[in-house]
């Protein structure tokens, strides 16, 4: 799975196959990724989230992209891709394959960019919450998936470009993470934003929150959640990183269990504190 959670314009080596932006010949160079793609049968379209700059990869090979002078950490997503479902490995290995999702009605509810979508403001809604016959249909669209069933309240729900909660059961889920502690957690506007101090500073770190699909039974309401850390990152430095998640799918989980409630709610999230919202 995946969308989550991005201003100098990012150059990339002029190799067969990638294709990026023009770039000033006067600006400094920066850091080199190399990027090993294979089993593309049409273009993949990234972005790197920290400098918010997209690339197209045309073809199979091994390409490198210059980061921004003075960027060292990465963050590389797939946007779209045509034809194909793909995948980024260890944070720097595309990999593509034909799409061959099933008919199966085993509905989920991701979250998806709006097409056309131009900001001017900020804060700005640029994607929505839609509901999927199947996750494989979710996955190829790259829409990141919050609960595993139809969207209902959540239906073409407009929210911020942040990646969502992922409601699942807890205790029957196999959750990795690779070493990292929180210095600070704060709540705004249905936002959790989360500061994690990681040791390493050249490469990416990928942080999920999952929550539990059932409250407890206190008032208020509490939820326990975890986090998920993939590093890949060779450098060991202690460096700080902040990541925003959507908690819109607690909110439509919390509707569901209380159908009767209206108005002012809390709920209280293990380790963060109380989520104020109202129905």
């Amino acid at each position: 799975m995946r969308y989550t959670s991005i201003l100098i314009s990012l150059m990339l080596v002029a190799l067969v196959g990638c294709k990026s932006s023009d770039s000033d010949e006067n600006t400094p160079a920066g850091e080199k990724i190399s990027i090993s793609a294979s089993g593309l049968t049409d273009s993949v379209f990234l972005i790197e989230k920290n400098s918010k700059v997209s690339h197209e990869i045309t073809s199979d090979g091994v390409f490198e992209i210059e980061l921004p002078y003075g960027q060292k950490m990465y963050d590389l997503e797939i946007t779209a891709s045509e034809g194909q479902y793909c995948q980024m490995n260890e944070g720097v290995e595309l990999s593509c394959e034909p799409i061959a999702c099933t008919t199966d009605y085993t509905p989920v509810c991701a979250k998806e960019p709006l097409a056309g979508v131009q900001c001017v403001t900020t804060p700005c809604k640029t994607d929505r919450y839609k509901t999927f016959s199947n996750a494989c249909e979710a996955d190829v669209t790259y829409a990141l998936i919050a609960l595993q069933s139809e969207c209902l309240g959540l239906e073409n729900v407009e929210a911020l470009d942040t990646d969502p909660v992922i409601v699942t059961e807890l205790a029957s889920t196999t959750i990795i993470a690779d070493p990292f502690s929180i210095t600070s957690q704060s709540i705004s506007n249905n936002t959790l934003t989360t500061s994690f101090e990681v040791t390493g500073g050249c490469g990416s770190h990928d942080f999920q929150l999952y929550a539990n699909n059932i409250f407890s039974d206190s008032q208020p309401s509490e939820l326990s959640i975890t986090w998920s850390h993939a590093a890949h990152d060779t450098c060991e430095t202690i460096v700080n990183i902040d990541k925003q998640i959507d908690l819109l799918p607690i909110k439509e989980l919390y509707r569901r269990a209380n159908p009767d409630a209206t108005g002012a709610q809390t709920v209280i999230i293990e380790g963060v504190g109380e989520y104020n919202f109202t129905l």
